[in-house]
């Protein structure tokens, strides 16, 4: 397997999780299908990315990587599923400065960016 998708995997564990122990991550292995909530419309720059990233793990690891795009409210509402999804790393979210450090900034926001997330990776500048 490749290393880089093993890491993506392994830290994907880590999301939405407040501690996950590094030999819980280790072990991790997909069960069922993994998703990638993009808080914004098809087509944009954050699901362009999103669908790159899932190409590989899909393919190497036997598993449907789902992009679901929720789109509304300048982010929230996809970060809000973010925010709410298990904590099975099963899910992962592409975040964005303007729906995790502007959005909260200028509005009451149903989720706190530092205490409802875990970053795993920097997937683009």
């Amino acid at each position: 397997m490749n290393l880089n998708i093993y890491r993506l995997l392994a830290l994907a564990a880590l999301l939405a999780s407040s501690y996950v122990g590094s030999a819980a991550a280790a072990d991790w292995a997909p069960t069922r299908p993994m998703k990638i909530i993009v808080p914004f419309n098809a087509g944009a720059a954050a699901d362009t990315t999103a669908r790159t990233l899932a190409e590989r793990p899909a393919a190497q690891l036997g598993q449907p990587v789902v992009v679901d795009n929720r789109g509304s409210a300048g982010g929230i509402i996809g970060t809000c599923a973010g925010a709410t999804s298990p904590a099975d790393g099963h899910t992962l979210m592409i975040g964005t400065d303007a729906n995790l450090a502007i959005a909260p900034q200028l509005q009451s926001v149903p989720f706190n960016p530092i205490k409802d997330f875990q970053p795993v990776s920097l997937a683009g500048c």
